[in-house]
C-alpha cells in the first residue's frame, strides 16, 4: 500500500487498468477454453484480494479530495 501513497490519481488509474489487463485477459481466456473449476477458483482469489485493495484506493483518493 506504501507504493499507492506515492502515486497521484492519474496514476492510480494507470496502475488500476494494468492490475485488472493482468486478471481479466486471463479469466477472458479460459471461459473460452472452458474450465470452469479453474475460472472459479480465480474469481475467488481475486475478489478476496481485491475488494480490500479497491476499497484502500477509494479511500486514498476520497480522503486526498476532501
Amino acid at each position: 500500500m506504501l507504493l499507492f501513497l506515492n502515486i497521484d490519481t492519474p496514476g492510480i488509474i494507470v496502475v488500476l487498468l494494468i492490475f485488472f489487463g493482468l486478471i481479466v485477459h486471463p479469466i477472458v481466456d479460459l471461459i473460452r477454453k472452458g474450465n470452469r473449476s479453474l475460472l472459479n477458483a480465480i474469481i475467488w482469489i481475486v475478489a478476496i484480494l481485491g475488494l480490500p485493495l479497491i476499497g484502500g484506493i477509494l479511500y486514498y483518493i476520497f480522503g486526498r479530495i476532501s
